[in-house]
């Protein structure tokens, strides 16, 4: 996800010959590509595709009148879906295999479940959800534990007494609603989903006895979209109770509005910091049709003219603005995905960590690929990139201090954290904001721990 594909350079050496920064960067990004490569593993950012390629085996379990709710009903629910054996589960049928639909299978009803919309009079909903442009505003993820590959055919026959068929890694996503806001602009819904992966060593009696379901836990994500015009009429706003309970703090007398257009303007008078580095990218044009096989078979990142009439307007201001065609003619194109946006900003992050580590030679900076573990991602998309565009990342460390070590873990991993801004570098536009990303860097001759799943401990049924 957003890795290969496109020339990067560092700002820093612009005038300089930088074949050794591609050389490098290729040889430290074929471990996400190349199943044979000793140091594969998935990009940080994978476990965001894998929604989009899921098949649903119940119904995504919100918090409902009527159904016991309760977390630890929840628990056993998921608990039950990860012990479930491969026959139980439903097998990919002919048609799946055709041409993918948007949304996918697995958003069942949608990004706003019809639970969450007002009925009519006969018992149907008022609006059709899916009627209306959803706009993706914010996206994080948390990893809990080293997400697991399945084994090479080299691993397979050094094991081929324990071989099973299929050498697949089972994974369970358990979503939720976190909130349904409606606002005069729209609609913002924000959904969670946790991913887990119970290997085959453990039984129904040893998972439930010896571990809690965190321990399967492999990660988090939480995003926000935008359903752009849906009315507040027709929606019933909900937040859970931890929300509830953090927005009923007591508000100081000069009021909410009065204090955002504070920190706004505060935050505009003071100009940020130089970033500590800034690497470019030159897109592809064709990037969004590689990136289509991630699952996000959304046609406004292919087809111009799916485009909703908003974004339209957006882009065609922004080409008048640099000028446009000297015949007056619309050239808008499509936009980019901002999960791949996104790609490229972890990406400069792995590149920026892996060359600071070759740059410092004292132990606490000998860092190579395999010592790199990215915990935590979370950025807004706040402006549309068009297809073909090019981007900048400017990333700035925490503190002054370049070794930026945040804290160290009873391993001696060093937990540091980087800050990300996506800039398209056409026009100077912020198109990604608020961008942090957070990794556990082993030091030494040390290494995180290895990330394959030995074929006595995988599961099966998933398409990825």
């Amino acid at each position: 996800i957003g890795c290969g594909g496109s020339d990067h350079h560092r700002q820093r050496n612009k005038t300089k010959s930088n074949s050794n920064d591609k050389n490098g960067s290729y040889d430290t990004e074929k471990r996400f590509v190349y199943e044979h490569d000793k140091r594969f593993e998935p990009f940080p950012t994978f476990p965001l595709a894998l929604a989009f390629n899921s098949m649903p085996m119940v119904t995504t379990i919100h918090h409902e009148e009527g159904v016991d709710n309760s977390a630890e009903n929840r628990n056993e629910r998921i608990m039950n879906m990860l012990l479930s054996s491969s026959s139980s589960l439903s097998s990919p049928k002919d048609d799946y295999f055709g041409i993918r639909t948007f949304p996918p299978p697995s958003m069942n009803g949608g990004i706003l479940p019809s639970q969450f919309l007002r009925k009519e009079e006969g018992g149907g909903t008022t609006v059709d959800v899916n009627s209306y442009p959803a706009i993706h505003i914010s996206q994080s993820l948390r990893m809990h534990h080293p997400f697991p590959v399945p084994p090479t055919q080299e691993q397979q026959k050094q094991q081929q007494q324990q071989q099973q068929q299929q050498c697949l890694v089972k994974i369970v996503i358990a979503s939720k609603i976190i909130s349904v806001e409606p606002k005069g602009i729209g609609t913002f819904v924000t959904s969670e989903a946790d991913f887990y992966h119970l290997p085959n060593s453990y039984t129904r009696s040893t998972a439930k006895s010896s571990l809690s379901l965190s321990s399967f836990r492999l990660c988090t994500g939480r995003a926000t979209y935008l359903l752009l015009g849906l009315p507040p009429s027709s929606v019933i706003p909900y937040t859970i109770q931890q929300l509830q309970q953090k927005q009923q703090k007591p508000i100081k007398k000069d009021g909410p509005k009065q204090q955002q257009s504070e920190e706004k303007s505060s935050k505009k008078s003071s100009s940020p910091p130089s970033p500590n580095d800034i690497i470019r990218y030159n897109i592809p044009s064709h990037q969004p049709f590689l990136y289509r096989l991630s699952g996000d078979y959304n046609q406004i990142h292919v087809d111009a003219n799916s485009l909703p009439t908003f974004l339209t307007s957006m882009l065609e201001e922004e080409e008048e603005e640099e000028g446009g065609d000297s015949d007056g003619t619309s050239t808008v194109r499509p936009i980019m995905h901002g999960l791949c946006t996104l790609g490229y900003a972890i990406r400069a992050s792995l590149f920026y960590w892996t060359q600071r580590g070759e740059k410092q030679q004292h132990e606490h900076h000998q860092l190579s690929p395999s010592n790199i573990n990215v915990t935590d991602v979370k950025c807004s998309f706040v402006k549309p990139l068009p297809v073909g565009d090019p981007i900048c990342v400017r990333l700035w460390e925490n503190k002054k201090d370049y070794s930026n070590v945040q804290s160290v873990d009873k391993e001696g991993n060093k937990n540091v954290k980087l800050h990300f801004q996506v800039i398209n570098d056409k026009n100077g536009h912020i198109v990604v904001d608020g961008g942090v990303v957070q990794a556990a860097l082993a030091t030494g001759a040390k290494e995180m721990p290895d990330r394959s799943t030995s074929l006595n401990t995988i599961t099966t049924r998933s398409k990825l």
